[in-house]
């Protein structure tokens, strides 16, 4: 180590305002989302399943994968049943989604 400003050591080689490495936390005095998620759990579940439903879209997977996967995350953002049904319908790919407005059920 050698000797830094004010009584201070480094790393050889280091610059001064260098971060140091933490074994445990990463980078010291990062405060990034992934760190704190990864101590702390999620911050906004509710939020986040809510937002991951927004997304969620059926694409080549069967009705049955999709309504799984759908379920398992709607379980978490706490949804009305209409606004379940809106973002459900609004993620399975278009003929289905036509098919289900030539009925007359509500969802």
């Amino acid at each position: 180590m050698q000797p830094a400003s004010k009584g201070t050591t480094r790393e050889p080689g280091s610059h001064p305002t260098q971060k140091k490495e933490s074994p445990q936390h990463g980078t010291i005095g990062q405060d990034s989302k992934q760190n704190y998620k990864k101590q702390f759990g999620v911050i906004d579940a509710k939020g986040e399943a809510r937002s991951s439903l927004k997304n969620m879209k059926q694409g080549k997977r069967s009705v049955t994968e999709y309504w799984n996967e759908f379920r398992l995350v709607a379980s978490q953002a706490e949804l009305d049943d209409s606004t379940g049904g809106e973002l459900l319908l609004g993620g399975m790919i278009a003929e289905l989604q036509n098919a289900w407005g030539n009925s007359s059920e509500e969802y």
